[in-house]
């Protein structure tokens, strides 16, 4: 390797070593000021190597907690809270709400199968046509995941499920309500 073959590989080899280090040295003033708006905020905490830079859910939590929750609001927020753990209970939990609310919604105490439940729903006009097709698909989409194992279904998916039928349940609530 001549001197020149050197030079070159050396410069190389420091390139990004020197960019990084001119540049902390370049934005030190603007870093510190960062690191310091973001260690005093307790909403942008995360742990790390053991210390508390944690994600203010703690503050966050104790500050809502005179806040009240409409009871379906809350069964959204177990439901998607279960979705990280098992993904197929929070579909399940967030189906059990639908089921309860049309239940409710059209005076049934019980009914043999899902199929009874769907068609007293289309017969009793509570959902228009595309809301009636979101039920048909929840339960299609519920009873396919009862059927599948645990970890072909993501945590995203769960969350997604869970989002729709929460909603088409506090759709069936206003409906009642409304009629």
């Amino acid at each position: 390797m001549d001197a020149l073959t050197f030079i070159v590989e050396i410069s190389k080899a420091l390139a990004w070593p020197v960019v990084v280090v001119i540049s902390l040295v370049l934005f030190r003033a603007s870093l510190s000021q960062l690191l310091l708006a973001f260690a005093s905020n307790p909403y942008f905490r995360a742990k790390w190597n053991g210390k508390e830079l944690e994600i203010g859910t703690r503050e966050a939590k104790k500050l809502s907690e005179t806040i009240q929750m409409p009871p379906e609001e809350r069964r959204f927020v177990e439901a998607v809270s279960e979705a990280p753990i098992s993904p197929k209970v929070a579909i399940v939990e967030a189906w059990r709400d639908v089921e309860a609310t049309a239940t409710a919604a059209l005076g049934i105490t019980a009914f043999t199968s899902n199929a009874d439940l769907e068609t007293a729903l289309e017969s009793s006009k509570i959902l228009d046509k595309e809301k009636f097709r979101l039920f048909t698909d929840l339960l299609q989409l519920r009873n396919k995941a009862v059927h599948i194992p645990e970890r072909a279904i993501s945590t995203n998916t769960a969350v997604e499920y869970s989002e729709a039928a929460h909603k088409l349940a506090a759709y069936i609530r206003a409906k009642k309500k409304a009629s």
